[in-house]
């Protein structure tokens, strides 16, 4: 399975199962009853991709402006620190109103969620590839980006 298919077959499943993973687990930590830990769940996945979108807009045009023209490791590292900044300041208020925690303790909740789904992400994206092959990189486009790493 290659190219747009294999994306879209990937995204789903990735957040499917992360859901009906995480949705029990905080469940059962918080003591919050199943469907309450489902709206966080699906809040935090919304939230998430809502600011994916946001975010990835305005560090292109931030990219344009600095006359940047590939992405090495600075403009990776940058990338990764604002994205996951700005989603730590994003979730923690959603984390500590579905919790009904403090501000600290929602950040320490977040703390531990990345984590965890960190080690999740490495062991889906290997069972994938593993069930489904690697993506033949012939569907993926020669850019500039490719050649900075």
């Amino acid at each position: 399975m290659q190219g747009t298919k294999r994306r879209v077959i990937q995204a789903i499943s990735y957040e499917v199962i992360l859901l009906s993973l995480f949705i029990p687990i905080v469940a059962l930590i918080f003591k919050q009853p199943l469907m309450h830990s489902a709206a966080l769940g699906i809040s935090l996945t919304v939230l998430a991709l809502l600011w994916n979108i946001i975010f990835n807009y305005g560090f292109e045009k931030w990219e344009a402006r600095k006359g940047w023209h590939s992405r090495g490791l600075k403009q990776r590292l940058l990338h990764a620190l604002g994205f996951d900044g700005g989603l730590l300041v994003l979730g923690v208020p959603v984390i500590a109103y579905f919790l009904n925690t403090s501000l600290i303790e929602a950040i320490i909740a977040d703390i531990g969620f990345t984590s965890i789904i960190m080690v999740y992400t490495f062991i889906f994206q290997w069972a994938f590839d593993r069930w489904f092959g690697e993506p033949d990189r012939k569907f993926a486009k020669p850019s500039a980006d490719n050649k900075s790493t």
